[in-house]
Order: C-alpha cells, then structure tokens, then sequence
C-alpha cells in the first residue's frame, strides 16, 4: 500500500509531509497540494488515498484546464439529454463516478470562476446535479486539488471563499533540491523501470547531484529513461555531462576539463548547427552533406 518508489525518502521534511498526509487521510477534508512542477503532487494524492479508507472506491483525476467552462461542468456534474447541441445521451460525471473514492483535480488554479462557485456549492452541501437536469444527488467523496504556483499566487486567481473551501488541509511537497539524500535511491528505481539491470556506478550517481533538477522527479525520470534506452550498455558520468551538453544545459557542467562524451555531444552540436545554417535548415540537404542518413538529422534536430 506505502510503495510509491518516488515518494521513498531519507529526507525528515517529506517524512513529516508524509506522517502528515497519514493524519489527513482518514478525515475528509478538502486536501490542497502544492509544489514545483514534478514534485509528485498525483503520487502524494494517491497516497492520500490509499491511507483514507477509501482506497477500494475510484480514484479519479482529471484537469480543469483541460476544458472550457460549460464543458468543465458537464464533465463534473454530468448532462442530461438535450442538455445542449450534441448532448444526444445522459452521461453521468467524474463527481458522481468517484463517490466514495476520492477525485484529483490537478492545476486547480485552471479552473473558471463561474465554476469555481459551482464547485464551491457541492463542497457545501455534497449534492450534484447534472447540466440540463432538476434532480439533485448526494455524493460522498474526498476532493484533493493541486497547485504548481505558490499560495499567494493561488489566491489571486481564485475566489476567496472557493480558496478557503479547498485548502481546509495543506500539504506542500519540497523539490527534489530539497531531498537530494533520495537521489540514488531514486535513480536505481527509475533506472530499473526503464530496464537498465545494473547496478548504477558511483560516479553517476554522484553527477546526478550536481545538476538543480529544475522539473523535479518528472525530469530524473525522463532522462534515466532517455540514457538506458540509448546507451544499452552500461552508463557512466560521462555519459549523463553527454546528455545534458546536448540539451544546452550548461549548469550541469563539472568543474576541470570537459569528460570526453561532453566535448564530442557540443562539437556535434556545434558541426549540426553550422550546416544546417547553410542550408536553410533543410534537413535532407543538410544531412546529404554531413553523410548521415536522414533518420539520424531527424532525429538529432528533434
């Protein structure tokens, strides 16, 4: 039920965030998660869940930026038929689909202020009633919302009363900065997901730390997963000073000479950048001059 790789820690600030998160779970309340893009806020959201005692009921997520405002509601609250133009069938929505688990909704600060009020009446009262209908349902479950901006921020763009409302418990989750005693621990996880079955060297790790991770865990992962499925074989610091040489990510760059993987990924970079400027920027050209296939040009320009 605890494992969530990501949220495995040695760090005694998301120990406390955890230990926290188990007090909350059990309540009810409205939970509000902040952090930085990446942080994990949907894995501490379902961690909430598993610890709520309604981990057997759904667990659903959904974004409020993701749709305009009516269709924001009818995707909550449900429609009925001839509710508007193409709504040819009753639907039921993601509140009524989540009684008795818990609904996510991610980047609350999305969400329009029409709806916002909209939404603010069912926390009072626990009843939904569709788009288009006159009959009103109870519907028992747990809100959780999340945030990448800072609280001050979040209540700017929101009511006051709707703000409030779904912030009655808070819970803040620390870059991954901020907890960087996790980061082998995280690696080797990571790196086992994307199929790499070594063990990761020392160095690696190491380098690792050198860089801020400014799209926290997301961002780990996604380079891991980069590494072991282009390298195959056995990875090594230099190959990771390679990789973010290639992305222009010169704050990750180590002190002393340049590792022999960076220098060729920016002599590579610099050649591409070079013919492709006298060319246009046409690819096949480019690569026709380079004696490379077009597969490859593709690729790298990508």
């Amino acid at each position: 039920m605890d494992k969530i790789p990501e949220l495995f820690t040695q760090n005694s600030r998301l120990r406390e965030i955890l230990e926290q998160a188990r007090r909350y779970a059990p309540t009810g309340y409205p939970i509000l998660i902040t952090g930085e893009t990446g942080t994990g806020k949907e894995l501490l959201a379902r961690y909430l869940h598993l610890h709520s005692g309604r981990e057997e009921r759904p667990f659903l997520v959904e974004s409020p930026g993701a749709f305009r405002d009516t269709l924001l509601e009818s995707e909550l609250f449900g429609v009925c038929r001839g509710a508007f133009s193409g709504a040819t069938e009753d639907r039921e929505g993601l509140l009524k689909a989540a009684s008795g688990g818990t609904l996510y909704l991610d980047g609350i600060e999305d969400a329009p202020r029409e709806f916002q009020g909209k939404l603010l009446r069912f926390l009072q009262d626990g009843t939904v009633r569709p788009v288009g209908g006159t009959r009103s349902c109870h519907v028992d479950l747990r809100l959780i919302s999340s945030t990448g901006r800072t609280l001050a921020e979040l209540q700017a763009l929101l009511r006051e009363d709707f703000f409030h409302r779904i912030g009655v418990l808070q819970l803040r989750l620390p870059p991954l900065r901020e907890r960087l005693e996790d980061l082998p621990l995280l690696a080797r996880e990571m790196a086992r997901e994307a199929g790499y079955r070594s063990q990761l060297p020392d160095d690696f790790v190491a380098a690792l730390s050198r860089y801020p991770w400014p799209g926290n865990l997301r961002e780990l992962k996604n380079v891991l997963s980069s590494l072991v499925l282009c390298r195959g074989g056995a990875l090594a610091a230099d190959h990771l000073y390679g990789y973010f040489a290639s992305m222009g990510k010169e704050e990750a760059r180590p002190a002393g000479p340049l590792p022999f993987w960076t220098a060729l990924a920016r002599e590579e970079k610099r050649l591409l950048q070079e013919a492709l400027v006298r060319h246009r920027f046409d690819k096949i050209r480019t690569a026709r001059e380079r004696q490379v296939s077009r597969t490859w040009m593709y690729d790298k320009v990508r």
